[in-house]
């Protein structure tokens, strides 16, 4: 959330490349940033930033013909009086190395980004860049947010800004500010929880859907596909008779299918990933190691619990769509020689599966909200998800 109100926020790009200005344009309008001019080069950024009537609020350039946007900090940081030095300034790259990285941290850069660059990643950087809470530094040597980003245990000095004379050290413990200290809660105390985050437990059982295979996840292997439907069509089976006492019979032995079919699915594609030259085999195998292990500890008296039986089932879904799409597909592409590796050296490839990957994401959610919508008890309840659906499709 941007602290700074979305219509308050003009931005300024410079980046060379059309294709990179056109998508990051598009994400920024995307979040709500809408008031955006977009420049190609030093000399036309320095005149907007000189010149134009426009108060900009935060700066996004890309490496500008490779050290350009050094020479774009330098400006900003040093060289002109009239903007603020502590202007955000958002670094983006298809590729950094360990050297640009940190010549772009010395010179004040705000945040660096890496394409391909999703909606999300966008989001969360511009609220960190204009939100203010990392202070500015400016010193003799130095202009930019304070590169502290964690404490040192037994730290003692020596300190070398204005403000260090408001930290203290505990002995064997990190240098903290005094400020921090007085206000951290108190000890079990419950804090309220951010809006956004994981649903509650309410929430949880609130949520219903139909644990459907869809065609968006195929792999385009017969066998696997089919196997992909066979553990969909299992997980329906526990939601339906996994709450009535009658079917105890019923559920026990489809959890213990469960957790044989996984074993046997599994099995099944680490046999193909071994048939031929995969490169991410151990990291495969270690994501099913972990998953079974999850499934293996299911009891059927956590069935008989509605909430929590609700939130094993959505949590074995979400990891079989995610794992499948992001993992099997993949794998199974590889394997059949369909796989471009040039796609991984080529930002705007990347940066297109990205925002076809959020257009997954929103996909599944509308399907989740209207589900949850048919099932609604109360008008206000219908009345908050419809308004959810709306804003996700916006």
């Amino acid at each position: 959330m941007l602290l700074t109100p979305i219509a308050a926020v003009n931005v300024l790009t410079v980046i060379e490349a059309p294709a990179t200005r056109r998508l990051v344009s598009g994400l920024l309008r995307e979040i709500g940033l809408t008031d955006i001019t977009e420049t190609e080069n030093i000399d036309h950024a320095i005149l907007q930033l000189r010149h134009a009537s426009t108060k900009f609020g935060l700066i996004i350039c890309d490496r500008i013909g490779g050290i350009g946007h050094l020479a774009l900090l330098r400006f900003i940081r040093w060289d002109q009086t009239a903007l603020p030095t502590s202007l955000p300034v958002i670094c983006v790259s298809s590729q950094w190395t360990a050297n640009e990285l940190i010549a772009a941290r010395d010179s004040g850069a705000s945040l660096t980004l890496s394409m391909p660059i999703t909606k999300r990643a966008l989001e969360m950087a511009v609220a960190s860049a204009t939100s203010g809470q990392r202070p500015f530094v400016t010193s003799s040597a130095y202009r930019g947010v304070d590169r502290r980003v964690a404490t040192v245990s037994g730290y003692a000095g020596p300190f070398r800004r204005e403000d260090d004379a408001r930290y203290r050290r505990a002995p064997g413990s990190p240098v903290i500010a005094e400020a921090e200290i007085s206000a951290q809660p108190a000890v079990g105390k419950e804090t309220a929880k951010p809006h956004g985050g994981s649903p509650t437990e309410e929430e949880e059982g609130e949520r219903q859907a139909d644990f459907n295979w869809f065609a968006a996840i195929a792999t385009g292997h017969e066998g696997i596909d089919s196997e992909h439907q066979n553990i969909f069509d299992i997980l329906r089976h526990l939601k339906e008779c996994g709450h009535n006492p009658e079917n105890d019979d019923s559920v026990t032995a489809t959890l213990e299918g469960l957790k044989d079919y996984v074993k046997t699915h599994f099995a099944h594609e680490e046999r193909l990933m071994d048939e031929f030259d995969y490169d991410e085999r151990d990291r495969h195998k270690k994501e099913h190691a972990s998953f079974t292990k999850k499934v293996n500890g299911l009891s059927h008296a956590a069935l008989k619990d509605r909430k929590r039986s609700l939130k094993f089932l959505f949590f074995i879904y979400d990891w079989l769509v995610t794992h499948i799409g992001d993992i099997d597909r993949v794998m199974i592409a590889k394997m059949n020689g369909e796989f471009d590796d040039a796609f991984n050296n080529d930002p705007y490839k990347q940066q297109t599966g990205s925002v076809i990957n959020d257009a997954h994401v929103v996909a599944a959610q509308v399907h989740r909200l209207a589900t949850m919508l048919k099932d609604a008890p109360t008008p206000s309840r219908r009345a908050s998800l419809s308004q959810q659906i709306a804003d996700a499709t916006e």
